[in-house]
Formats: structure tokens, sequence, C-alpha cells
């Protein structure tokens, strides 16, 4: 059985009048507008632009129903007008005095004010996440830049100027797990909800092109607990963060624990919107807040805070084991480091499958990996270059003739892994030249012991945390 609702009665005081607000300000369509002779009426139809169901405008008849007009449902919101484009008629109803309410605010399901028609009934005005760009479906982007300033303040005064919405306030507490394949944090927010956010994107200095999806959680503290077991967290950022919105673009004047005041621009791209124009968006609102190039910041807040050394410098995201040289890898959460042997169940365990007598584990950059695929468009995951532990943060050519620890066992970083034409045969042809110095590190097992995913490298001589991820 297919249905659908096809039409809402609404009691207005005058025909006219209220076609004037509906279609004039509102900018809805007159469907219908047929006189009804014998009964002194008018059969109007009014209904959005884009579809969808349409109202009746009746005209009150009598003292009841002219006691109901302005407040059919009691004093509750009573209708919900959904856009694709919230800045756009926000900005459009004000110019026109439409009445707001309610101020707009985010919420799990998107953004929404509240606002009057001309006879004080309540409406919804909504931008659902999944057709805003800052949500749930797939193909959701933006453009992104990172500065650091002084003053947030003054940065503030140039944002309200130009402001469409806000201020907002919101107080987030971001953490990140270790992930195979971009960033995944879990945010929660004052209020108790929260928010699981999965994002590629590069880390570069200027504008970078970030591709997401957002899923929220009204468990945010379960959530936290049980994707650190099984993921293992890779860092916690705290934030006070003040919202203005700026047509499409989202100002966030963020006051990061730790780290001090920052300013992020967030250019909305629309479908099929080319990051070229999302740029010159985000170097325009640069300007326009007074921001310099040499402000900006390359680096997630999580990596500046690594630099810090105040959360695990470096993990391990995989750990590999294969049997014997054809056969796949694979891949463990937990394994005992032998002492000058390998990893119990690889083939280099065995001196014989070695090249050379302390080549006994390698070792290599999930980073490398992600910057690979984001170069090429080719995939690449973590098994297939077939090296044992895959790291997040660290910078293993660094560890060449040095010792760290990983979990129980101590390692001593022997030359790096560099890239072959197995490799290459393993992997992607492109991957040869790519991954040229970036093909990992070839350590022994110095002292044995057990070692996990999640468990971070360590090296007191040596700040093993990447200087841009």
């Amino acid at each position: 059985m297919k249905q659908t609702l096809g039409l809402v009665s609404l009691l207005v005081r005058d025909y006219d009048e209220a076609i004037a607000f509906y279609v004039g300000i509102l900018g809805f369509e007159l469907v219908e507008d047929t006189p009804i002779v014998h009964q002194a009426k008018r059969w109007v139809v009014v209904a959005p632009t884009s579809g969808g169901a349409g109202l009746v405008l009746a005209r009150a008849a009598g003292r009841e129903e002219e006691a109901r007009i302005g407040n059919q449902a009691g004093g509750r919101v009573f209708l919900f007008l959904r856009t694709d484009d919230f800045a756009r008629d926000y900005r459009n109803y004000k110019s026109r005095g439409v009445t707001f309410v309610r101020a707009p605010r985010e919420e799990p399901y998107g953004r929404v004010a509240v606002f009057e028609d001309l006879y004080g009934n309540l409406w919804d005005l909504v931008q659902v996440k999944s057709e805003s760009g800052a949500a749930l479906g797939p193909g959701a982007r933006n453009v992104e830049i990172k500065a650091r300033v002084r003053d947030l303040g003054e940065v503030e005064d140039r944002a309200r100027a130009v402001a469409t919405e806000g201020p907002v306030d919101l107080v987030q507490d971001d953490t990140f797990f270790t992930c195979a394949n971009g960033r995944l944090k879990l945010r929660q927010f004052a209020d108790g909800r929260g928010e699981l956010i999965h994002y590629l994107r590069a880390d570069d200095a200027g504008p970078k092109t970030s591709e997401y999806r957002i899923i929220p959680t009204t468990a945010p503290e379960a959530l936290r607990e049980t994707l650190s077991r099984a993921l293992g967290a890779a860092g916690r950022v705290r934030k006070a963060r003040r919202l203005y919105i700026a047509d499409r673009t989202r100002i966030h004047l963020d006051d990061v624990e730790d780290l001090g005041p920052f300013v992020e621009l967030e250019v909305v791209l629309r479908e099929g919107e080319s990051a070229e124009s999302g740029n010159a968006t985000a170097w325009h609102m640069m300007s326009v807040l007074g921001i310099s190039e040499s402000q900006l910041v390359r680096e997630a807040y999580v990596e500046l805070q690594r630099a810090r050394g105040e959360v695990a410098v470096a993990t391990v995201a995989h750990i590999f084991v294969a049997a014997a040289k054809a056969a796949p890898p694979r891949a463990v959460e937990t394994v005992e480091a032998l002492t000058d042997q390998g990893l119990r169940g690889d083939r280099y365990a065995e001196a014989a499958n070695r090249r050379a007598p302390d080549q006994q584990v390698t070792l290599i950059e999930l980073e490398n990996m992600e910057a690979f695929t984001h170069a090429t468009g080719l995939p690449l995951t973590p098994d297939m270059p077939r090296r044992n532990i895959v790291t997040r943060g660290a910078r293993l050519n660094e560890l060449i003739g040095r010792r760290f620890a990983i979990g129980d066992a101590v390692f001593e970083g022997l030359q790096l892994c560099e890239p072959c034409k197995l490799f290459a045969q393993r992997t992607h042809p492109e991957a040869l030249s790519f991954f040229a110095g970036k093909g990992g590190l070839r350590a022994r097992i110095v002292a044995g012991g057990t070692i996990r995913v999640g468990d971070p490298l360590t090296d007191k001589r040596l700040n093993l945390a990447r200087k841009s991820l």
C-alpha cells in the first residue's frame, strides 16, 4: 500500500492576506485559487515550489474557528519546512520581516530555527544533515582551514559583521581512535549527546578538502569505551567552540585545552561542486577575518597535542604475520615478539627465511599508505605491503640505529625497508616510486615480549610523533 499526505488545512483570516504571506514572503507556489460561488468561499492551495504536502488556506467561519487562527497546535510547532540551504532561506526570511522566535541551533538531525507565520503559527525551518553536506550520506565534503590566532575577540568582531547565523556556544570533547583509513573520532557535547565522525583529509597548511560521515549517538560514553577497547584510543581533544555561519561557511572560534585559541573555517561544498570553488571561498573568508597565510596550521588538534607530548606519541595500528612467503598476511590483535627471532607465527621467526640474521620484523607508517591513496586514487589496504607492524603517528625513518619499545618488547631499528619489484606487484606499480624512502623499517627484537594493537611506541631519547600527519 502506498500513501502520501496531500493537503493540510490551515485556518486564515483572509484569503488574499494569507496568499501575500505564504507566496510573497515564504516563496510558496499558488497551486489553485478557485471560487466556490454557491458557498461564498474560495478553494485556495499553496505549496513549496519543490513539492511535498500543500496547504489549503481555509477562511475561518464563526467564533470557534476564528479563535483557532494562529494556534492550531496549541502553542507547539505546527508545521515543518525543510530546506536544502538553511543559510539562504534564513537570511531571506529575516530580510522580508519574518519573525524568528527561536534562534538557529545545531541538533543531531540538522540545523533548525523556529519562526511565526502572519497569524502566529509556529514553523520549523530545518535543514537535515543528510541534505546539508554536514552529515550522514556518502559524499559529504567541505573545504577546511585552521589558523592559530592571538586574539579570538578581534576575529569575532569581523565574524559577527558577516555572519548570517550565530553565535552558538558549544563544548566538545573529541576522542580519536586508531583507524586504518583516515581519522575516526567520537565527539561528545555538554548535553550528553554525541557524534561518531570519520573523515579523510590531507594535511596541508592551506585549504584542504575533507570527505566525512557523521553518525549521531545517544550513548557516547559507552561507545567511547567500546571503540577504545576494540581499536585503541589515539588522543583526546577538549575545546570550547563559538560557532558563526556566514552563508555556507562555518566559522569556528576555538579555545582548545592546552593549545590555546584557533580559528577553523569549513566551507560546505554542494553536490558536484569543485574543490577549487570552495578554496576560493575559504581564501576570501580568511581575508575578511584578517587571517594571514603565515598563521595557517596543517595539523589537526590531536597532532598538535602529540607534538607537545600530551598524548601517546605513536601507536600500533595493525599487526600482521604470514606463515610462508606466499601465504596471505593474517591480522592479529596480539602477538609474542621472540628475542632475536621474529613474531610468533611469522615466517621471519625462522632464521632461514631472513635476508640477514637480524632482520626480524618490518614496520611501515599508515600515514604514507593513506597519502598514496589520496595522491593516486588507488586502494591500498594495510595488509598489502606485507609489513609486520603498521604504525600510526610514528616517524620510523628516525629510528635507524635507535632502540624503541612496543608493549613489553624492545626493538632496534636497522635500515629502511625500501620498496622492490615484489612490493609493486603486491600493491600497484605506482607504489615503487611513491614509497621510495617511505617503505618502512627493518628491525631486530632486542628483548621479547607481548605486543598488541593500540600499544604505544616509546623511546625516551626521541619524540616519535610525526610533525605532520
